[in-house]
Parts: C-alpha cells; sequence; structure tokens
C-alpha cells in the first residue's frame, strides 16, 4: 500500500488585489494620520478667521463730505462739547439713516431742525439753517445711508465742514435711537471746556450707549458681559494658537518615529 506523502505548500498567496504595504506599520500609518488631521484643523480655523467681512470705513475715512485734515483727538473732544452747548458761531447737523437734525449757530444744543432726506427743499432748507455759521459745520455721522445725499445738499454752502463718526459708546440703543441719554444729560449744562474731557471719558468708560445717566459707571451685568467677551476672545485665539503647536508637534514626532515604527516585518 502505497503511502501518500503530505505536500509541502509555501505560504498562502495574498487574494487578488490585495497589495500588503511591505515595511509600513500600523503605528507610522496611525500617526501620518493624526498628524494630516491636526493641519486640516487648523487650516480651516485660519480660513474661518480670515474670512471673517472687514470693519466697515469710518465717516472720516469712507468719503468725507469735504476733504480736509484728520480730526486731531482734541478737536474730537471738542467737537462734542459744541455739540452740546449753545455756540453762536458753530452750526451742528445730526446725520442719521433717513433724515437730519440741523441745530442753528447760537441755538440750544436740543432745539434741532428735523429734515427728512428725501425732501425736495432739501439743500435750500439746509442752507437757510447753517448760513449764519461763521465758524463752520460740525457733522455727526450715525449712519451712512444719506451721505451722499448730504453731500450735494452741503454743496453749495460755502462754509467748512467737519465730518465726525459718533462712537458707539455716545449712541443710543437701536439702529437710529441718536445720543445717548446719558451724553444727553450734558446738554445745556454749563460745559467748560477744562472739565468736559473728565465729563465724556466718563461717559464713554461707563458704556453710554445703554443710556447709564452721566458720570455713573456702567451696570455690573454689563461689565460682567465684558469680560466674559474678553476672556472667549482670548480663549479662541489661545486654542488656535495650540492647534498650531500640536500639529508641529505631530509632525515633528512622526518625523523621529517613523524609523523606530517601520522596521522589516519578521
Amino acid at each position: 500500500m502505497t503511502g501518500r506523502r503530505p505536500s509541502r505548500r509555501g505560504p498562502s498567496a495574498p487574494h487578488a488585489g490585495a497589495e500588503p504595504l511591505a515595511g509600513v506599520s500600523f503605528l507610522t500609518i496611525l500617526l501620518d494620520v493624526s498628524a494630516n488631521l491636526l493641519c486640516v484643523v487648523v487650516l480651516l480655523l485660519t480660513v474661518s478667521a480670515a474670512g471673517r467681512p472687514p470693519r466697515p470705513a469710518s465717516a472720516e475715512t469712507g468719503f468725507p463730505i469735504r476733504p480736509g485734515e484728520v480730526v486731531e483727538p482734541a478737536g474730537l473732544v471738542e467737537a462734542f462739547r459744541l455739540r452740546a452747548v449753545r455756540d453762536a458761531s458753530i452750526a451742528t447737523v445730526d446725520l442719521r439713516r433717513d433724515h437730519v437734525e440741523v441745530k442753528p449757530a447760537g441755538t440750544p444744543p436740543a432745539d434741532a431742525v428735523r429734515l427728512s432726506l428725501a425732501a425736495p427743499a432739501l439743500a435750500s432748507d439746509l442752507r437757510g439753517l447753517v448760513s449764519p455759521a461763521a465758524g463752520g459745520i460740525l457733522v455727526f455721522v450715525f449712519a451712512q445711508d444719506g451721505h451722499p445725499t448730504l453731500r450735494r445738499a452741503l454743496d453749495a454752502v460755502a462754509l467748512p465742514v467737519t465730518e465726525i463718526d459718533v462712537p458707539l459708546a455716545l449712541r443710543a440703543p437701536g439702529p437710529d435711537a441718536g445720543w445717548s441719554d446719558a451724553y444727553l444729560a450734558l446738554f445745556g449744562r454749563i460745559n467748560d471746556p477744562a472739565a468736559f474731557p473728565e465729563r465724556l471719558a466718563r461717559i464713554i468708560a461707563g458704556g453710554g450707549g445703554t443710556g447709564s445717566p452721566a458720570g455713573e459707571p456702567a451696570s455690573a451685568s454689563a461689565r460682567t458681559d465684558g469680560v466674559s467677551t474678553t476672556l472667549w476672545v482670548t480663549l479662541g485665539a489661545a486654542g488656535r494658537l495650540c492647534f498650531l503647536a500640536l500639529s508641529v508637534g505631530a509632525i515633528m514626532l512622526v518625523g523621529r518615529l517613523r524609523p523606530l515604527a517601520g522596521g522589516d516585518p519578521a
């Protein structure tokens, strides 16, 4: 009886289409994928930060009514003081979204005349109100929607025009609410040029746009919201830096561990 000799077979051949990664271990592949994922996250964060819309240009740098010199900080403070007092040489114009409020020279600060920007006689009415102003015109810009209309209306006025963008701290809440209560509280008071800068600084530091009285600090909730916002912005910047550091560290780690993890298989 003839015995059958066991056949000697070599190692089983791989299935068709399965190409093994010779010399590449699982740890090397995992490190490469982790580094690539970190780089993608950092790239997405950078693109999202760069895609934020830029801040709109202020009235002084956008399209001024009359080209002129840049207003210095001391000149800005004096302009806000002149808006709050009765001055015989300066006329003021508050440019709002759909109308202007004109205070002729020599009138009380609260006695402003409202003119619609859509009125057919805007140019003539405006000239009649501001022409007696020998010292010029102060234009306080709340919104730039009607800026071209006001510019055309003032073309025939042979007076110097100083244009000022109203900061948010001096505005009341709402898209077209005008001056804040804190700033309005200064109207008609004896605003000495030496004391007014401190009063204005208190309003701005107190968050004047919230309607708090002049000289009083903002509420505790308003201060807390401001601190929270600053904290979140700081944490966001720190997080981006951490992601960037991790991605760079991962790439360096892959370079160091690749020779150790990618040895020849047994």
